[in-house]
């Protein structure tokens, strides 16, 4: 339902928000819109005072540099074909200005090469699995950008610990997902490198590596064969325990986070 006290709120809170961005003070403001600083302060604490005029509302946006709807509230861009674009694609304008930045389009329109991601930005686009990654990116967006303050501090410090528990716990979530999403879609194996060809030339290289090694140990009296053996096998066993160890407090860790995170 439309809620003109509303509106009033927002177009009064917005004037004072690019005013200030301007770096104008009232009467600065006042005095480039003809007006009186009494008027400013009146427009800046709506409702309850008489809005500004359809003709002081286009002075406005030409001085503060911003749409009239996106002053009133009607428009969430900063300009028309940003919101045009939005609304079109179903998406917030401030995706549609971050793709744009991506693809390496500056302030005035014209586009730089040298900023242009917008092929690096597709291919993730691509692979995000909304179900294991986006759903954290909200809980994480939940985390930070939905703080609210407050006058009472155990209240604060109870809100603001959980905030901290919950974003850890996102962004390591993130992480897993993230890394599982780029392994499997952006795998770098042998045979992406090496030709048939190259890949058989490569197996007789180590066949030969092999054999030559072979070669050395059978050179070798039983004691030092035996030394050598013992010491590469303890080599390669405590390196595969390694990695066990790793993978294993991997797993630990993704179990505590994710339990501590349904908490």
């Amino acid at each position: 339902m439309f809620d003109i006290n509303e509106s009033l709120r927002i177009l009064s809170g917005n004037i004072v928000k690019y005013r200030k961005l301007a770096g104008l003070s009232q009467q600065d403001l006042a005095d480039d819109m003809g007006v009186t600083q009494a008027q400013i302060s009146r427009w800046e604490n709506l409702p309850g005072h008489t809005p500004p005029s359809y003709e002081n509302l286009l002075k406005l946006s030409d001085i503060l540099g911003e749409p009239v709807a996106h002053l009133t509230g009607d428009m969430k861009a900063h300009d028309y074909s940003t919101q045009d674009a939005a609304d079109y694609l179903g998406l917030d304008p401030t995706a549609v200005t971050a793709i744009r930045d991506a693809a390496g389009f500056q302030s005035d329109g014209s586009r730089d090469p040298l900023d242009d991601y917008s092929k690096a930005l597709s291919a993730l686009l691509l692979i995000i699995n909304p179900e294991e990654l986006l759903t954290h990116f909200d809980q994480l967006i939940q985390a930070s950008w939905g703080a609210e303050q407050t006058d009472n501090p155990r209240k604060a410090d109870k809100e603001w610990q959980k905030a901290v528990s919950d974003s850890n716990s996102a962004r390591f979530l993130i992480w897993s997902a993230l890394d599982k999403e780029l392994r499997e879609n952006f795998p770098v194996t042998k045979e992406m490198f090496f030709s048939p060809e190259a890949l058989k030339q490569e197996k007789i290289r180590r066949h030969n590596r092999f054999e030559a090694l072979k070669t050395d140990l059978d050179g070798m009296d039983d004691s030092t064969r035996h030394e050598t053996l013992e010491i590469t096998s303890r080599i390669f066993s405590e390196y595969a325990n390694q990695l066990s160890r790793m993978k294993t407090d991997m797993e630990d860790a993704k179990k505590r986070i994710a339990e501590s995170y349904r908490r």
